[in-house]
């Protein structure tokens, strides 16, 4: 099938159908994708094969900690990705939102991955170690885990504002788009998930700064717990709205 006859055709989601509008790769996509694969090689644990056991076994930790930062990467490359597909969009506002959203990525990886690697050994109650074996001190002072909280927080609501922007950009361009009814609808409940996603980090943010999370165990790291039920209850609402206007329209 050519791209041009892919460009119409009608693909189904969790939300219900919606028109293909973006079927090939832009050059903007194409680069896009070369920073995030850029940014899953700066996750890497480690490019040397360990010497030791204890060398393996640290590395092993810290593949479990590479493996949390790859799926949040995966989850940011997956909304990125629906979003070129679904409307195809490339103007100069469009292309501006998605450097940004890379150069934050960019930012982004190193901070998640110390997060990552700190969180893991917590779970697991494993001293924190160097790729090579050697103990290491990842926080000298209370203070720096609020600092890491506030820059991860950021950080989280920088990338997923980015993306909520991009769909709002959609919304404003919806008649040249030539969405439906259901498809602006759609598009308002992606906005307001991803604008979800930015509040809730904002409210780590500011716990933050109120000086509650201390410690890896505090309110303000596991806030981020929330987001399960909060989108389950989010879409639950969303997809009740959206079948009573389906029929409205259907009638």
């Amino acid at each position: 099938m050519s791209s041009q006859a892919a460009a119409g055709e009608i693909r189904r989601s969790p939300l219900g159908p919606y028109r293909l509008r973006g079927a090939s790769a832009t050059r903007l996509e194409a680069f896009s994708d070369a920073v995030f694969g850029f940014s899953a090689t700066l996750l890497v644990v480690s490019l040397e094969v360990p010497q030791t056991y204890a060398e393996l076994v640290a590395n092993l930790y810290g593949f479990a900690a590479f493996g949390l930062s790859f799926l949040a990467l995966v989850f940011i490359w997956l909304a990125h990705r629906g979003f070129f597909r679904r409307y195809g969009l490339s103007d100069p506002w469009v292309t501006f939102l998605n450097m940004v959203l890379l150069f934050v990525v960019l930012f982004f990886v190193y901070p998640l991955k110390f997060l990552s690697m700190a969180f893991v050994e917590q779970i697991f109650q494993v001293p924190s170690r160097t790729p090579a074996g050697d103990p290491v001190n990842r926080f000298t002072a209370e203070a720096q885990v609020s600092e890491l909280f506030l820059i991860y927080g950021l950080g989280f609501a920088a990338v997923f504002l980015c993306i909520a922007l991009l769909y709002r950009r959609a919304l404003v361009r919806r008649a040249a788009l030539e969405l439906t009814d259901l498809e602006v609808y759609d598009a308002r409940s992606i906005f307001w998930h991803y604008m979800l996603l930015v509040l809730m980090a904002l409210v780590s943010v500011v716990l933050t700064l109120a000086g509650v999370g201390q410690h890896l165990g505090g309110i303000a790291g596991w806030i981020y717990g929330l987001l399960g039920p909060v989108m389950t209850l989010f879409w639950t609402i969303r997809a009740r709205r959206r079948e009573r206007l389906e029929r409205s329209l259907a009638g």
